[in-house]
């Protein structure tokens, strides 16, 4: 990172809750179309010049889309919020900074499924920033609901990415995560795309996801309005 301080910052979403949630801190915004049609909200945030884009659902719309709008905007870091499903240790509310993405899908696919873990590392400095706001209150006064109860926590710890929506903890995929990657707290579908993007344009990134349902319920959840 060139700067602690970064002046130009990317923030990628995939869905309209997140677009929307993220668009309300920003001031001064306005809309920009890159030349492919696709559009983006550019605004402020405190001393941030941030470039807003959502993309579709996906990993390889996610490295799409970020590819894209490194080559539009050349951010000094660029950061994928969101939401995501808890798999241990989170609650509904609660923040995961991630250190790491989990390509879980990555493997040779025998008599039983054998993975070839494939990892993208948060850059260094995020990782430091985000245990600093994980031992502050401050970042909660930010929450659209500052009230809410119970109160959530930030969390600092791997994520995992791949195309599968899990509806069960009994699930091959759920097994395939406490097996093969048991540190993992959330898993979502964007977060490999989005990382492999920034990895190759060699610039500062995260992944940040709010826990809106869990490996159980989670048709449940999403009814109740936690996203």
């Amino acid at each position: 990172m060139a700067s602690l301080v970064p002046s130009k910052v990317l923030i990628v979403t995939a869905l309209p809750v997140e677009r929307e949630a993220v668009g309300r801190h920003l001031s001064d915004s306005k809309q920009e179309r890159h030349s492919s049609g696709t559009e983006y909200l550019m605004g402020r945030f405190l001393s941030w010049k941030v470039c807003l884009a959502q993309i579709a659902p996906g990993n390889s719309s996610a490295a799409l889309e970020t590819e894209r709008a490194v080559r539009h905007f050349d951010p000094d870091l660029a950061l994928f919020v969101g939401i995501a499903g808890g798999v241990k240790d989170v609650k509904l509310g609660d923040v995961v900074a991630a250190t790491k993405i989990y390509a879980y899908e990555s493997g040779a696919d025998r008599e039983h499924f054998q993975p070839r873990p494939e990892a993208f590392l948060s850059s260094y400095p995020l990782v430091q920033e985000a245990q600093i706001a994980a031992r502050g209150a401050e970042w909660r006064n930010r929450i659209h609901r500052a009230h809410q109860s119970p109160v959530p926590t930030v969390f600092v710890g791997p994520v995992a990415a791949g195309a599968k929506v899990i509806k069960s903890s009994e699930g091959a995929i759920a097994k395939l995560l406490r097996a093969s990657y048991g540190d993992t707290l959330a898993v979502e579908m964007e977060g490999e795309g989005f990382m492999r993007a920034a990895y190759t344009n060699q610039i500062d990134s995260m992944v940040i996801r709010g826990i809106s349902d869990l490996l159980d319920g989670k048709a449940e959840a999403d009814k109740s309005g936690s996203q």
